[in-house]
């Protein structure tokens, strides 16, 4: 029995000591999707400005006008859209049109969530800076329990939020469906 301990211990030991691969630090794949959200949640925080926002939610409309969102909830379903886990590696094909300025990333499964990201560039794009147009993501989620549809889109002025839009629905087992659309624009 001693023997079998001693093994375990050592067995757990070696495991514990191989280096884990620090996606964060890693060269990233694809687009880094949760640092451009941090970035832009980052500057809308800082600039405070107005924001005209419009909820549906299975028929059910509202519209606000406020300058004290929350964005880091705001904006938290496009950040969890990332695809730059390490299990996610290859899992997505990229298309680049670079004529008219658009990179694409689709799942090659189904079993994807995050089914598709689109990200269209402007003008004057150096390595230093890139000039974001516009970014679509295509989710969907589906088992026996529920099943999830959303696309978000974001829409960017120079680099800077100018307007987002969240519309999809959700059903789950012997509930309703809820129908919603979100948007949203910044104003000043």
């Amino acid at each position: 029995m001693k023997k079998i301990t001693t093994l375990f211990f050592l067995s757990f030991l070696c495991i514990a000591c191989v280096p884990t691969t620090d996606i964060s630090n890693a060269e990233k794949k694809y687009f880094d999707l949760t640092k451009f959200v941090q970035q832009q949640t980052e500057m809308l925080n800082a600039q405070k400005r107005k924001v005209k926002k419009q909820v549906n939610l299975s028929g059910q409309a509202d519209e606000i006008q406020t300058d004290t969102l929350d964005w880091e909830k705001e904006l938290a379903l496009f950040r969890e859209a990332d695809i730059n886990s390490p299990s996610l590696r290859d899992s997505y094909e990229i298309s680049e049109d670079k004529v008219n300025g658009i990179v694409i990333y689709t799942a090659k499964e189904e079993k994807q969530k995050v089914r598709e990201i689109s990200i269209i560039f402007g003008e004057n794009n150096t390595v230093e800076k890139v000039n974001i147009k516009e970014i679509k993501i295509v989710f969907s989620e589906d088992n026996q329990l529920y099943e999830i549809q959303r696309t978000m889109e974001m829409q960017l002025k120079n680099n800077l939020l100018s307007a987002y839009s969240i519309k999809g629905f959700q059903k789950v087992i012997l509930k309703d469906s809820l129908v919603y659309d979100i948007s949203a624009t910044l104003v000043n």
